[in-house]
């Protein structure tokens, strides 16, 4: 658990949307939950082969055609009871004398409807409508519709245990910052929901009981922190007395499997402590419910398949049934099958993967209704308050007073709730938004243009398929709806290139540009992450991102095409601070931007989007709201205030420099000529991964080769020389247009560049700074 740096809200007269926070990592007690610093320092990270973990599989749960409690499951013998007691656990005794045995390797690695043939005797396939099934709610499933866990759970009869866990260590990649704030609100909205059906939300902590070094069958004891959370919680520092049962905590840590790759050692060790504290925990409220069988949603994210996978053999050992479901995603990922080559596109890339789709099966199920109740147990297992689970809590200075609560003021812009996403989602479909998505989605100065539903699919109070059917059912023509149905796809292909490249959110896909020089620019990327650029499109997309933990699709590619291109800064370091900042943050989505942008992904950039231009505002409200330091500019000079006469700027009461700074890169040009030189240069150090055509191969988990897209201007030859583009077709335009191309990489204009005799000291400045101060 974190303690945040101390804030102090900004002094300035000038009023604007409210500042927020600027978290840091300095370890601390239970107070506080900051994320990790807004400039992490880089890890080692080598070059490693990506491994294509291969997912567990059951049968699709379709409406009105529910998997059976009643079938009989491989590796389980006939029981009518729940075997809840795993003392005599012949794997749990091998497992004391061996941290990790065969049997938790075996209990690992089945399938999702088959325990180990090792475990002792587990329920037989027909359910005891007496006997309790828990079901695990995840960070990604928080709503009752289309939950294909709990609509099996309410159709067995007996009573049903809805629960959720908070790891209090997680690895890099898990909720953090922004998103804890939206969880939070979900989890009091969902346990309402539930409420309001007869049943509740158990919220339980997995206290941080591994220290950070953790390794895989290393025995490890209580950290401090893990102390001072037993103390607060009671007992040994969770709720409903322990693992039980006579497992012990090296049994748990043996059932932790091993990383898919090894190019973040110190995400997998955070994660390995994740896991073991999770399974420890399921395990202690398995035993507290005698539940004979758990239940959930599988996840796609590599770090949550570990703890999946060590929640999964802990219970196997513990004689109850698992069953983990498709739902989050339209397409399992490990069903598609894509051959490598250019099949009416490079590989994995929309259209190929789209059709892969297509070919595997009929589409998508309709969703399943919510359940109209849940049979209670006779006992309710212990639970937090919401509170105790130190959810984005208000951050505390350094002399132990409150400081801004960041978290409520961002949760202000939204209704966090599954009703709210229906009905944002009926009023896109059938409002307008959709009708006009085609021509007006790249305005983010009009409201509506497009569907603001990506929170509520990242913690799923709205499930793919109930929005892939609201489309498919609109009667608008194909020709308005067929992008807006590509992006759910989008986000199917984006998890399909995580499970081939499991370390795809922090190393390149394309491993050889691990060697690209990058800008360690620290300043640079400050000024980027507060909206002090000097350009006002790129900074009103920085403080709009800040305050609401949102921005429009197309101001996301703005912000990191002026990092990546303009600033020459790594793009793992936008990655980072878009998964702090964004209610939307997925890992498979954020991670495939962040690699495009940085040209290392599989289907590079083919535009550069001008940070100067202002099409996504044509009309100024956007940049007026977010930068009301430039509101008095008339809307032609408002996204390039340089350009503005001195008499114009001192009508609208700017002077740059002092209220308003000045651009941080005056030549994009040369800027950005910079940037190309670093990556053609890594990419002719590197001609073994270049093809007879200049494009980049990368290699498959498979071990095969493939061509990937590469931008015209980045192909080399065999000499590693540019490479012309063909003769018989001229260079093909990328999304976003060569105009704005053109502006960025045109002429240098030098207005704006600050004046000699008016340096950084010259003058106090009053250009307004969007955050609070570190105290």
């Amino acid at each position: 658990v974190r303690r945040a740096e101390s804030l102090e809200a900004s002094t300035s007269p000038l009023t604007g949307p409210p500042a927020k926070r600027i978290r840091a990592t300095a370890q601390s007690d239970l107070h506080t939950g900051a994320p990790r610093s807004q400039e992490p320092e880089d890890n080692g990270r080598g070059a490693a082969t990506a491994v294509h973990g291969a997912a567990s599989s059951s049968p699709e749960v379709e409406a009105g055609h529910l998997p059976s409690l009643e079938s009989t499951e491989a590796g389980h013998t006939d029981s009518s009871e729940c075997q809840t007691s795993i003392t005599e656990n012949a794997p749990v005794k091998e497992m004391r004398q061996h941290v990790f045995s065969a049997a938790a390797a075996q209990a690992m690695n089945t399938q999702t409807d088959a325990a180990p043939a090792a475990a002792a005797a587990e329920p037989s396939g027909a359910s005891d409508s007496r006997k309790t099934l828990l079901v695990w709610f995840r960070a990604f499933d928080l709503r009752l519709s289309d939950h294909a866990p709990l609509a099996v759970a309410a159709r067995a009869g007996g009573p049903v245990v809805c629960a959720f866990v908070w790891p209090r260590q997680r690895g890099r990649w898990g909720v953090h910052g922004a998103q804890e704030a939206w969880l939070r609100a979900s989890l009091a909205r969902l346990d309402s929901a539930l409420r309001a059906i007869g049943s509740r939300l158990i919220l339980r902590c997995a206290p941080s009981g591994l220290t950070s070094g953790f390794k895989p069958g290393s025995e490890t004891s209580l950290s401090e922190d893990s102390r001072a959370e037993a103390d607060l919680i009671g007992g040994n520092g969770r709720l409903g007395g322990g693992l039980g049962e006579g497992l012990e905590r090296d049994a748990i840590q043996g059932f932790v499997p091993p990383p898919p790759t090894s190019t973040d050692g110190e995400n997998n060790a955070l994660v390995a402590a994740e896991a073991a504290s999770v399974a420890a925990e399921m395990l202690s409220l398995a035993n507290e419910c005698d539940a004979c069988e758990v239940l959930w949603h599988r996840s796609y994210e590599p770090d949550e398949e570990r703890v999946e996978r060590a929640v999964s053999a802990a219970l196997h050992a513990s004689g109850r049934r698992v069953r983990e479901m498709p739902g989050r995603l339209l397409y399992e990922p490990h069903t598609v099958n894509l051959s490598g080559g250019f099949n009416g596109g490079h590989w994995g890339t929309l259209m190929p993967f789209l059709r892969a789709c297509e070919r595997q099966g009929p589409p998508p199920p309709l969703p399943l209704p919510p359940p109209t109740s849940l049979p209670p147990p006779a006992n309710w297992p212990a639970s937090l308050a919401l509170e105790g689970l130190c959810l984005a809590p208000r951050p505390v200075r350094a002399d132990g007073t409150a400081a801004r609560d960041w978290a409520t003021e961002l949760l202000a812009y939204w209704d966090v709730s599954e009703e709210k996403a229906r009905e944002q989602m009926e009023l896109f479909v059938h409002a307008g938004g959709l009708q006009g998505y085609e021509t007006r989605r790249s305005r983010a100065d009009v409201k509506g243009t497009v569907s603001t539903l990506s929170p509520y699919l990242r913690f799923g109070q709205l499930s793919p398929r109930q929005l892939y059917h609201a489309v498919k059912a609109s009667p608008l023509p194909r020709e308005l709806k067929k992008t807006f149905s590509r992006r759910l796809h989008w986000r199917d292909l984006a998890y399909f290139h995580l499970s081939a490249f499991p370390d795809m959110p922090s190393f390149p896909i394309r491993r050889h540009y691990a060697a690209h020089a990058w800008v360690g620019d620290s300043a640079a990327l400050r000024r980027w992450q507060r909206g002090q650029t000097g350009f006002p499109m790129v900074d009103a997309s920085m403080r709009c991102l800040y305050a609401t933990g949102w921005l429009h699709q197309s101001l996301r590619m703005v912000v990191a095409s002026f990092l990546v291109e303009y600033l020459g800064i790594n793009w793992t370091k936008g990655a980072e601070w878009f998964h702090d900042t964004l209610v939307d943050a997925d890992v498979g989505i954020n991670s495939m931007m962040w690699q495009n942008a940085g040209r290392s992904g599989i289907d590079q950039w083919n535009f550069v989007l001008s940070p100067e231009s202002g099409s996504q505002d044509p009309s100024g409200a956007f940049c007026r709201t977010w930068l009301p330091e430039l509101a008095k500019l008339p809307t032609k000079q408002l996204h390039t205030p340089w350009l503005a006469s001195p008499q114009l700027l001192a009508a609208a009461g700017i002077e740059l420099g002092f209220n308003y700074p000045h651009r941080m890169v005056a030549d994009l040009t040369e800027a950005r000529s910079r940037t190309v030189s670093a990556l053609t240069t890594m990419r002719a150090a590197s001609l073994e991964w270049n093809d007879d055509g200049g494009y980049d191969q990368i290699q498959l988990p498979n071990g095969q080769r493939t061509r990937v897209f590469t931008k015209q201007e980045f192909r080399l030859d065999k000499q590693g020389k540019p490479k012309p583009p063909p003769a018989a077709r001229a260079t093909p335009l990328g999304k976003g247009g060569s105009r704005a191309a053109g502006r960025a990489s045109g002429k240098p204009r030098t207005n704006g560049v600050a004046p000699k005799g008016r340096g950084a000291g010259a003058r106090s400045s009053r250009i307004v700074d969007y955050f609070p101060k570190s105290g």
